[in-house]
């Protein structure tokens, strides 16, 4: 990794690339980024072959039992004949990790279905409709550790494998009471104190985006359904006061609410909960050095040219150098913020092709509110993308990069 994961909370820069899906399957599924984590193992067609197994038609559940290694997805293919309410559940049998199971559709890896066991409850369960169609099944080790996991997928009048969740067990958040935000697509300034939960309808199936943005008030939200459980939490991996709610899956209609605290709670900021739009997002992706941008984006780039060092003022979003590595050779990038002693200053470098080099190459030297950030690796030929930023609230902050040979 190229940052600890204190710097990559704190920091915003979390390192999703370009998605890969597989190929030789009989249709796409989501298979990750390109050689990072987690890594995905394609297990083939649910019951063993294609037809052997369809939640439609089968007279009972099925149960799949995992043993999922540390960093790494499972992937079966599932073929359903007609539009039918499913049930997946996933139990848990090692109370020190989560195991989650989920159900996608085609390469783009959103998740129609999701459960999740966290060790907390008696194991995940979720119930939804799902169309005729082909899907993807994943079964996934949380926390970075390894999952005995089992799986059991049907239809909603088969015998369950969870049982339900204890009242003492929710997350109360009065979320029928709470005051009505408005309709998907609206902004309004609130503060943390008089408005800690707000409620809002969802009409009909669709992808939401909610962002609650203020360096001032430093804002944290949380989704939740009706039944007062948090479904979704705030990514946390923000640059200053900017965190983002983005569920992996298009959100069934019905009724959701989105708590709200705040370091400073009396401050008033911005809160939007809006349907969900791919170019808004990658932009914010860039911005937060989640993902480095395409050449041909329209995205701000520096060309770093065939300097050694350059200044780059770096306020709040992250800002990305382009460079051109001409033959293999061990390289040294390092930034310095003289003048801001606990800047931070992280760093991610991509390939032109997508892949974060840093998880491949390399080591780093870590630095945690330092003012200087170094970086060495042995780089192919090629062009690359540097992301820089800093931990500066407010700030424009100039940083001094170098890259050069040692």
């Amino acid at each position: 990794m190229l940052l600890r994961h204190s710097l990559i909370t704190a920091t915003a820069l979390l390192g999703f690339t370009s998605p890969a899906v597989a190929q030789d399957g009989p249709f796409p599924c989501y298979l990750g980024s390109h050689g990072t984590e987690p890594f995905y193992d394609v297990k083939g067609w649910i019951g063993g072959e294609r037809g052997a197994w369809d939640v439609a038609t089968a007279s009972g559940y099925l149960d799949i039992s995992e043993q999922v290694p540390a960093n790494m997805i499972h992937v079966y293919y599932m073929s359903v004949s007609a539009a039918v309410d499913v049930r997946l559940e996933v139990a848990n049998r090692d109370a020190d990790t989560n195991a989650l199971a989920y159900i996608s559709e085609g390469a783009d890896g959103w998740r129609k279905v999701h459960a999740e066991d966290d060790g907390r409850f008696t194991g995940g369960r979720d119930e939804k409709l799902l169309g005729a169609g082909q899907y993807c099944l994943y079964i996934e080790a949380g926390q970075g550790r390894a999952a005995d996991a089992l799986v059991r997928l049907g239809r909603q009048e088969h015998t369950p494998l969870t049982t339900a969740i204890p009242d003492d067990m929710r997350e109360l958040t009065d979320c029928e009471q709470a005051p009505l935000f408005g309709d998907v697509g609206t902004t309004r300034m609130i503060t943390a104190r008089e408005t800690p939960l707000v409620r809002f309808e969802m009409t009909a199936e669709n992808r939401v985006t909610i962002v609650a943005d203020s360096d001032a008030a430093q804002p944290h939200i949380n989704l939740h359904n009706i039944d007062d459980l948090q479904i979704w939490g705030g990514d946390e991996h923000r640059l200053g006061g900017y965190e983002r709610i983005v569920p992996g899956y298009a959100m069934i209609a019905g009724t959701y609410c989105v708590s709200v605290e705040a370091d400073k709670p009396d401050v008033p900021f911005p809160l939007t909960i809006a349907v969900y739009h791919p170019a808004e997002i990658a932009a914010n992706e860039y911005n937060h050095g989640r993902e480095a941008p395409p050449l041909d984006s329209g995205h701000p780039i520096i060309d770093f040219g065939d300097r050694t060092t350059m200044t780059v003022d770096v306020g709040r979003n992250v800002s990305w150098l382009v460079f051109t590595q001409d033959e293999a050779a061990p390289v040294i990038i390092q930034a310095t913020a003289p003048d801001f002693p606990d800047a931070g200053i992280p760093m991610k470098l991509f390939d032109l092709q997508g892949n974060q080099v840093s998880q491949g190459f390399g080591a780093v030297e870590e630095y945690y509110y330092a003012d200087t950030n170094r970086y060495s690796a042995q780089l192919l030929p090629g062009t690359y993308r540097l992301g820089i930023g800093h931990f500066e609230v407010g700030q424009v902050v100039p940083i001094n990069v170098t890259i050069a040979q040692p």
